[in-house]
């Protein structure tokens, strides 16, 4: 096994338990080999001595260009050792190789014209154009914004021309850039907000999230006792504390605020003092949208959220799912005790639009996402004639989005592109997910550009971005962090950073290529020499992931909705059960053979990304970066070899049971396996946690009940009880 090939990291000797291991054969373990020397990074010979960054006079003071300015001064200091003066464009003449940030009634944006040096071309607000010109016989670089944000998109697009080949400084350069996606939202729905807004606004990202709407409202002026708990009084104000200094770092950066929350959703008291008159009152109270104090009261909420927080410019629903926080309690608007008026989802959606529109888009003047997301293959979300109900009506209502995932259900493989993004006005936003809530979450690579650009492979493809964008998509939200239940809990944002940098890139460039965006990733954070190794690692994570965490035969017979039948979920590892219906559908010869197979496959293509990890690692320009890598890449090896092991165990135990106990190969295949998978786990439970930088780990939720009683079955021994 490659674990402790690479790099020199000892494992014991581990104990064979029972048969010895065939599949894998852990205790073979070599000595370690010194690590190769760090290369040192070479910069490039500057054409001057100093670099000016010109900058328009009004822009002097600007957050969004003094971060943009800040790092490119780093960038000439990193790349060419060069200091930067910066300079204000009532200058009379620009150095040679300055770099000038323009707009149209800039004093040397003017010249330029002029002089003949420069031809005007519409951009819009996000665009920006990079133009290696001269002015007067002297070589600059222009950098040229729709707007104060544009041109600071424009910045660090150079900055990363630089760093990519330093040799950009000098060559021809016209490059001319409008984004694909018009809203592009970045956020962590469900933990702490991230990225920051700086660098949303670095990654090309035109809107944020703050803290969610129902938690900032008080209703004090429908009745100041909703809140008159100091201590519930105190949760939402420093709610709204929060809330203020989101939106004001947010707009210092002229990125766009967007909050979201469940529907519905109010402060426990309003069912402790309206009781029947809301819903349904009780210990879990149930809030019943048909009623007409209830609507009265949400209208009441928008209306406080917009007149307390004027600054936020798009709402967002969920009405599919209720996560309340803190004094807030709530659920979908469709809720059977509500009678049958109150349990039409279809009708109870559709109220929960009109009203909201009118509040947030008629009388705000703001605009309004809908989320169709709801449980099941079968609602609002994933089937197209329930979603053509819901949206009647409202196709021609500006301002309005509706908002599905890319998958047809939720962020698993195996899924079609979803069908409603395609389909039907009103203006409709796609999400992606970054960490992958049922793969992993970043805790180890799994590479997400493919299935952003081209779609699903396992299922041929379709329903990649530029498809969505030729057929009118307005908008995305990237998740670069959050989803699910649990954990794992990251510590290493190396693998999530990957993904959000190609999401990033591909609102922007549809066409990109995901391979060439994870070799540009890996050069810009480890360096030429190393990349190709690490771009071939971000390439094998992609299968590497299908093929340990799903079985083809069942997923191709299960559809959409759970896939995996969710033998992991999070970081739970579940037991027999689950693992014997993935059987129970995968259980005739030839799917029993393609499902160990594709194990198998996952098994080496793991170890050859190990190797390709290991091998870039010792050329990456950052070593402590290349550590953090390397120790997440362990750590999935180690786990994803003893979920195989598990598996493939489990399969062959099964096959022996069915054979009445009679099938000697599925017996010692079993205990082979099983012996595999102990000596995996034990790494992984044992040794992994002391690697600097790994994630939290899985834990069991039957898996271990499992292997003992399938161990005592086939050893022949009666387990205590």
């Amino acid at each position: 096994m490659s674990f402790a090939l690479a790099r020199g990291w000892r494992v014991p000797r581990l104990p064979v338990m029972g048969v010895a291991v065939g599949l894998v054969a852990l205790s073979a373990f070599v000595a370690p080999v010194a690590p190769a020397s760090r290369p040192v990074p070479v910069r490039a010979q500057p054409p001057v001595e100093v670099t000016e960054v010109i900058i328009p006079q009004a822009w002097a003071n600007d957050a969004a260009i003094e971060l943009a300015t800040a790092d490119l001064r780093s960038a000439f200091a990193e790349v060419y050792s060069l200091p930067t003066r910066l300079i204000s464009d009532d200058a009379p003449w620009p150095a040679p190789y300055s770099v000038l940030l323009l707009a149209p009634d800039a004093p040397f944006y003017q010249r330029l014209v002029a002089d003949g040096q420069l031809t005007p071309q519409p951009l819009g607000e996000d665009g920006y154009r990079l133009l290696r010109t001269t002015y007067r016989g002297v070589p600059v670089v222009l950098v040229i914004g729709g707007s104060l944000r544009g041109t600071a998109y424009g910045v660090f697009r150079f900055i990363e021309l630089l760093r990519l080949n330093p040799e950009a400084y000098t060559r021809p350069l016209d490059l001319k850039v409008e984004p694909a996606v018009a809203l592009r939202l970045v956020s962590s729905p469900t933990g702490e907000n991230y990225p920051s807004p700086e660098d949303a606004l670095r990654w090309g990202y035109n809107a944020v999230a703050i803290t969610q709407w129902p938690w900032l409202l008080t209703f004090d002026r429908v009745d100041p006792a909703i809140y008159a708990s100091p201590e519930d009084r105190a949760w939402v104000e420093a709610n709204r504390a929060r809330a203020r200094a989101e939106i004001a770092r947010a707009k210092a950066l002229h990125l766009d605020v967007f909050t979201s929350g469940d529907v519905i959703s109010f402060p426990n008291r309003v069912a402790e003092l309206y009781r029947d008159q809301v819903g349904i009152p009780g210990e879990k109270p149930v809030y019943c949208l048909n009623r007409p104090k209830t609507q009265e009261l949400y209208r009441a909420g928008l209306r406080e959220l917009l007149r307390t927080f004027p600054e936020i410019d798009i709402v967002m629903v969920r009405t599919g799912e209720n996560y309340p926080a803190g004094p807030v309690s709530g659920n979908p608007p469709a809720m059977r005790e509500c009678g049958p008026s109150g349990n039409d989802p279809v009708a109870m959606v559709r109220l929960v639009m009109e009203i909201t529109y009118q509040e947030v888009v008629v009388a705000g003047g703001k605009r309004y996402i809908q989320r169709a997301w709801d449980i099941g293959g079968g609602g609002f979300h994933a089937n197209p004639a329930v979603a053509e109900r819901v949206v009647a009506g409202f196709a021609d209502r500006p301002n309005l989005i509706v908002s599905f995932k890319h998958t047809q259900t939720d962020f698993w493989r195996y899924n079609p592109p979803n069908p409603n993004l395609n389909r039907f006005a009103p203006a409709r936003m796609v999400e992606y997910q970054s960490a992958r809530e049922y793969e992993g979450k970043g805790a180890f690579p799994n590479y997400t550009a493919g299935l952003i650009a081209n779609g699903p492979p396992e299922l041929g493809g379709g329903g990649g971005l530029a498809h969505l964008v030729a057929g009118g998509l307005q908008a995305a939200w990237v998740w670069a962090q959050g989803g699910g239940w649990g954990g794992p809990v990251v510590r290493s944002y190396v693998w999530l950073d990957a993904n959000n940098y190609a999401a990033a890139r591909l609102l922007w460039e549809p066409s990109l290529s995901p391979k060439t965006l994870a070799l540009q990733w890996a050069t810009l954070r480890f360096g030429p020499r190393a990349a190709p190794h690490l771009a071939r690692v971000l390439e094998l994570s992609e299968a590497v992931v299908l093929q340990t965490f799903y079985v083809a035969p069942f997923a191709r017979r299960q559809g959409a909705w759970v896939p995996n039948v969710a033998w992991t979920r999070d970081d739970l590892i579940f037991g027999a059960d689950r693992v014997g219906a993935l059987y129970q559908q995968a259980k005739s010869a030839a799917d029993f053979a393609e499902a160990l197979a594709e194990k198998e496959t996952a098994r080496q293509l793991l170890r050859e990304m190990v190797a390709e990890m290991a091998r870039g690692a010792d050329l990456a320009t950052d070593p402590n970066l290349a550590d953090e890598a390397f120790n997440t890449v362990r750590y999935g090896e180690a786990l994803l070899n003893a979920l195989i092991d598990y598996l493939t165990g489990l399969f062959y135990y099964f096959r022996w049971v069915e054979s009445g106990r009679m099938d000697a190969t599925a017996r010692s295949l079993s205990l082979r396996a099983l012996d595999a998978w102990q000596q995996h786990w034990t790494v992984y439970t044992e040794q992994v946690p002391a690697l600097s930088g790994v994630a939290s780990l899985y834990q069991d939720r039957g898996m271990l009940q499992a292997v003992a009683n399938a161990r005592a079955d086939l050893e022949g021994i009666t387990l205590r009880r």
